[in-house]
């Protein structure tokens, strides 16, 4: 079984692990607030980890991303729900794992389609403009390379990733100096996709997307 942060070895209900609101800023401004809520159960012995996150950045005012997402016992991804309104037309992506492959469903105004991602190995669900979902990816990460198979939904595509545990490093949140869990994000390039930062309980601190330029710190309280 997965060695998960220490706050995820004690429960015996369901109970929220962590909830927090994320300010998502990119070149310093802030472009979005994201809140979420990590929900484990003791039925399934899985956990589920929803979002709701609000841009208002000039390009993307009034978009609104509200995903849910159920991951098993393995910490491997269930069924996601991923709902998008803003300026155009609402979408909803409902996702189901199976055997080798996951199935994404895609349904707007009247109109539906599907697609069948073939997956490999450990996967994780990512999005480009989802900070909290990057704690799932750093559940698997050891102090040598994992590779994992990321999923991102919206746009029905996979990427080989890897993840790598630093560690205590200094960092900042907030401009606060802090001293923090580092998980690195790579690309099968081998180029650095996301830092991960997250405290002794294994609170999601921070994430620096580096491949969408953008910076999720969490607010105090």
């Amino acid at each position: 079984m997965m060695v998960l942060p220490l706050l995820l070895s004690t429960l015996q209900a369901p109970a929220v692990l962590d909830e927090a609101v994320l300010v998502v800023r990119r070149d310093s401004v802030e472009v979005a607030r994201e809140q979420y809520q990590l929900v484990a159960s003791s039925r399934t012995g899985g956990w589920t980890l929803g979002a709701t996150c609000r841009f208002a950045g000039p390009d993307v005012h009034g978009t609104t991303l509200v995903p849910v997402l159920a991951v098993g016992a393995d910490s491997l991804p269930r069924t996601l729900q991923f709902d998008v309104t803003g300026p155009g037309e609402p979408l909803r992506v409902l996702g189901q794992s199976g055997r080798d492959r996951i199935t994404l469903r895609y349904l707007g105004h009247g109109t539906e389609r599907a697609r069948e991602l073939p997956v490999r190995g450990t996967t994780v669900v990512l999005d480009d403009s989802v900070a909290s979902f990057y704690i799932l990816a750093a559940w698997f990460a050891r102090s040598s390379s994992v590779r994992l198979t990321a999923v991102f939904a919206r746009s029905a595509r996979t990427a080989a990733i890897t993840v790598t545990d630093r560690g205590i490093e200094p960092t900042t949140v907030n401009r606060a100096p802090l001293s923090l869990r580092h998980v690195i994000v790579t690309g099968a390039d081998g180029a650095t996709l996301a830092h991960v930062w997250l405290d002794a309980s294994g609170r999601l601190m921070k994430v620096e997307n580096s491949g969408a330029h953008w910076t999720a710190e969490r607010l105090a309280g």
